[in-house]
């Protein structure tokens, strides 16, 4: 069986043949079916100025739920990783200079320009670590290497003067990172498209 995924010209250059494929069509919303991407088709389509190519997806259909005409949401998986993940709020976060004498923040490692990083709770405070990132979904992203398990991430800090005049620190902190190998996520860019016959 093959499936025709109409998919815009701004996602087409991420798309390639053998890659993988989920769908769901209007009759069967509890049912996920998979294929592979067969072929990319050169003739474009427009239609009231927006310019799409037909990616032909080939999926098995053993069960021959699959009926030509039907309606499908399409997503390509043009990237996948797996590692541990973390909140991109976590990477973006930096510390305000004027609060690190509250918040008892200490730096162990200088910035790398060529590597992100995040803040780290520790006894006394929090520090910064560097790290190896890898792709993003634009709210999580994959981490390489950097991190230890048990670490637990800062995703944002502030500091608030009392009516006493006696300072308090407060941090919103990340959960623990869980064991690699049992609660590693797959994290991917997809591309989701409709395609109507």
């Amino acid at each position: 069986m093959q499936v025709e995924a109409d998919v815009d010209e701004a996602d087409i250059g991420s798309v390639s043949l053998g890659q993988p494929v989920v769908f769901i069509v209007d009759s069967y919303p509890d049912d996920t079916f998979t294929g592979t991407v067969e072929q990319i088709r050169l003739q474009p389509t427009v239609t009231s100025n927006v310019v799409t190519y037909t990616v032909i997806i080939d999926t098995p259909n053993p069960d021959e739920k699959l009926y030509p005409g039907m309606t499908a949401s399409v997503t390509i998986t043009t990237q996948a990783e797996k590692g541990v993940v973390v909140p991109i709020e976590a990477l973006n976060f930096n510390s305000d200079p004027s609060l690190n004498k509250e918040l008892n923040i200490s730096i162990t490692e200088e910035p790398n320009p060529q590597m992100m990083g995040v803040w780290i709770k520790t006894p006394n405070g929090i520090t910064r670590k560097n790290l190896a990132v890898g792709i993003n979904d634009g709210i999580n992203a994959v981490v390489k290497s950097g991190l230890n398990l048990g670490d637990t991430i800062v995703l944002s800090a502030s500091f608030e003067k009392s009516s006493s005049n006696s300072n308090a620190a407060q941090t919103r902190l990340c959960q623990d990172l869980h064991n690699e190998e049992d609660k590693s996520k797959r994290l991917r860019n997809d591309i989701s498209k409709k395609y109507y016959h």
